[in-house]
C-alpha cells in the first residue's frame, strides 16, 4: 500500500508534529499511523483536560486547554480515538492561527483524509457581528442517532430544525421524518446559523462539514452532549 504523503505540493515545508488524541487503543491507532503515513515527526498526544490515562511510554501528553500551536511546523491530525471535546478545540485552535494541517481518520478499510487547512479562516469576532438567522441543528447518522437527536432537542428547543448527515453509502437509516444528506451532498445554506452536534458520528462526517462551514464563512456552532451535560468544543 502507497502511503500518504503530505504538503508535498510546496516548495518549502516546515517540520512535521503530528497530533492524536488519548483514548483507550492509542498505541493501536499510533502503529497504524506509522505503517500508513508517510512521515510523522514529532508526536504528541492530546488528552482530554484532568484525563488520567496515561499517554504511551515516551510521548509527551499534553491537555486540551493547554495545547498551543507552534508556527514552526506543519500538522498531521490523527483524527479518530479521543473525543469531539479533544479533536474540534485542537482543529479550532489551528485554524484560528493559520497553521498548515491535514486531518486523517485511520480504519481497518484504508486511510481517509477527512480536513485540511480550509482555504478561508473566519474570525470569531466576525462570526459574532454577523445578523443570525434560523438555526438549524447538523446531527451525524449513527447508532443512536434519535438518542442525541432529542439530547439536542432539549438543550436547543423542540421547534429547532434539524437534519442529519451520512456516510456515503451508510447501511443505516436516519430517523423518520428527518432530513438527510451524506457529507457529499451536504451544503450550507446563506443566512443559517448552524448548531453542530459533533458526536455521534464519526471524523469522516465531523471533518469535511466543519470544514465546508469554515469554508463558505457560514456562522457555526460544535457542542458535545454527554450525560455529564452539554460542552461546547467550537
Amino acid at each position: 500500500m502507497e502511503k500518504e504523503s503530505r504538503f508535498s505540493h510546496e516548495s518549502e515545508q516546515k517540520p512535521l508534529k503530528t497530533l492524536t488524541f488519548l483514548g483507550r487503543n492509542t498505541e493501536g491507532i499510533l502503529s497504524d499511523a506509522k505503517t500508513n503515513l508517510e512521515e510523522l515527526g514529532e508526536i504528541n498526544v492530546i488528552a482530554r483536560d484532568g484525563d488520567k490515562l496515561e499517554a504511551p511510554s515516551g510521548l509527551q501528553k499534553t491537555g486540551v486547554s493547554d495545547f498551543t500551536p507552534d508556527q514552526n511546523f506543519d500538522y498531521i491530525i490523527i483524527a479518530n480515538g479521543g473525543t469531539s471535546q479533544q479533536l474540534l478545540p485542537t482543529i479550532k485552535k489551528l485554524v484560528e492561527q493559520g497553521i498548515k494541517f491535514k486531518a486523517y481518520d485511520l480504519q481497518r478499510d484504508g486511510v481517509a483524509q477527512v480536513m485540511e487547512t480550509p482555504s478561508i479562516q473566519v474570525g470569531e469576532k466576525e462570526l459574532k457581528e454577523r445578523e443570525e438567522k434560523e438555526p438549524q441543528l447538523i446531527l451525524f447518522l449513527g447508532n443512536n442517532t434519535e438518542g442525541i437527536l432529542n439530547d439536542a432537542l432539549k438543550q436547543f428547543g423542540r421547534e429547532t430544525k434539524a437534519m442529519v448527515i451520512s456516510r456515503e453509502n451508510d447501511r443505516l437509516q436516519p430517523p423518520e421524518g428527518l432530513q438527510s444528506e451524506t457529507v457529499g451532498t451536504f451544503e450550507p445554506e446563506e443566512g443559517k446559523k448552524y448548531i453542530v452536534i459533533a458526536n455521534g458520528g464519526t471524523s469522516q462526517q465531523l471533518l469535511p462539514v466543519i470544514s465546508k462551514l469554515l469554508e463558505k464563512n457560514i456562522p457555526f456552532e460544535a457542542w458535545d452532549l454527554q450525560r455529564d451535560g452539554a460542552n461546547k468544543v467550537w
